[in-house]
């Protein structure tokens, strides 16, 4: 960005860091997500219906606004260069530079940390929740795979598109729930969190939740409802 605006990316700029760039992530549909021999991320967003609120406000301005709305509130995320759409009926595109740090569930599932420093990793992840919970954000698509440890220390969100903020209010027990349901989706989050202790996550998210008495105990009996399947420890 430039005195706070988009830079313009230019046609020949564009197609000059697609064609150097190596795939990240593709599916079905074509590529998702490019990384530029400059260290720049290209990330495209398809339309997921015919009939969408995308095709008024795209995906890449969504994730462009999450991202300062996110630095507003204290919460590291990505440096956005730019949004563009090769012709009008390719998908749009946003570019950012790469965040030095490594993904949470790489290194939890890897050799990336010791025992000792996973446990504390998560320790720590669970303060970060809270935080965002707190801030009134609400990162529906959180999972171990969007989440970045920097190699300063802390965390920092990636894949910003989908987020909502509630202005001056912390996320409602409900919400809070909703976040911790969708990353239980995730077989490798999944069993992360079960060697570490599922009981134990949760008393230490509440810990830093800053919740009321009366909201965590509504969050509890939440949590262990919609929970109880998939985690049989909180039943």
């Amino acid at each position: 960005m430039i005195n706070g605006k988009l830079r313009e990316l230019g046609p020949e700029e564009i197609e000059t860091m697609i064609r150097d760039a190596r795939i990240l992530s593709e599916d079905g549909r074509g590529v998702k997500v490019l990384e530029t021999p400059g260290g720049e991320i290209i990330k495209f967003f398809r339309l997921r219906r015919r009939v969408s609120t995308a095709a008024v406000y795209p995906y890449s301005k969504r994730f462009v606004r999450n991202a300062s709305l996110l630095k507003e509130r204290g919460i590291k995320t990505v440096d956005i260069v730019g949004t563009f759409r090769r012709s009008k009926d390719s998908p749009d595109a946003v570019v950012y530079r790469k965040t030095p740090g490594k993904g949470l569930r790489s290194l939890l599932e890897g050799a990336g940390l010791p025992a000792e420093g996973a446990e504390q990793t998560l320790r720590d992840f669970t303060g970060f929740i809270a935080q965002l919970h707190r801030e009134g954000i609400l990162f529906r698509s959180i999972h171990f795979g969007n989440v970045l440890v920097l190699e300063e220390g802390g965390f920092a969100v990636i894949d910003v598109a989908d987020i909502s903020f509630r202005r001056g209010r912390s996320l409602t027990p409900r919400q809070r729930v909703r976040n911790f349901v969708h990353m239980s989706r995730y077989a490798e989050d999944r069993e992360a969190l079960i060697g570490f202790g599922i009981p134990r996550f949760f008393q230490l998210y509440l810990e830093a939740s800053q919740m009321p008495l009366g909201q965590q105990q509504r969050f509890s009996r939440l949590l262990s409802r919609k929970m109880r399947k998939t985690y049989a420890d909180l039943a």
